[in-house]
């Protein structure tokens, strides 16, 4: 079986997320900052009158700590019944995985990777995110956060 991934660029790695995890994508926009938040935490963004939090992915996943870019853009996903906004570096594109080319993530990285799977594509290697392990450690802060 088949399935679309939305492609994004953090740092120089490449990660997917499902196309029916992701709402939109947006250009970098103006972020509230919010005072004593955790890390990785980027800030609340105004989604057309709704509070959304955002989470910068170049720091979470990359380590890299830099200030908001204009060409960075930021993924919004549904994850259990809310929007979460994510910042990544670049969005590539929208492709096609057969199930049969995704393998699980090594053993070694043990379960606290963010990621469920590894894939091959047009020779490049993508890792397919995992919304509940990314986000999952930051619910009570989000939701502290936004409420």
């Amino acid at each position: 079986m088949s399935r679309q991934w939305v492609v994004f660029r953090v740092a120089e790695q490449e990660y997917a997320l499902g196309v029916d995890q992701v709402v939109e994508v947006l250009r970098m926009a103006s972020l509230t900052p919010v005072a004593e938040s955790p890390a990785g935490f980027a800030g609340i963004l105004n989604l057309r009158g709704q509070a959304v939090p955002v989470l910068d992915l170049v720091q979470r996943l990359a380590a890299i700590r830099k200030p908001a870019d204009p060409d960075q853009a930021i993924v919004i996903v549904a994850h259990q019944g809310r929007l979460v906004g994510l910042v990544v570096d670049a969005v590539d594109e929208v492709v096609d995985l057969d199930d049969s080319s995704i393998r699980p993530p090594d053993r070694l990285l043990g379960d606290r990777t963010p990621y469920f799977g590894v894939a091959r594509w047009d020779q490049r290697v993508l890792l397919l995110l995992d919304l509940d392990r990314l986000i999952i450690g930051d619910a009570l802060s989000i939701e502290s956060i936004t409420s």
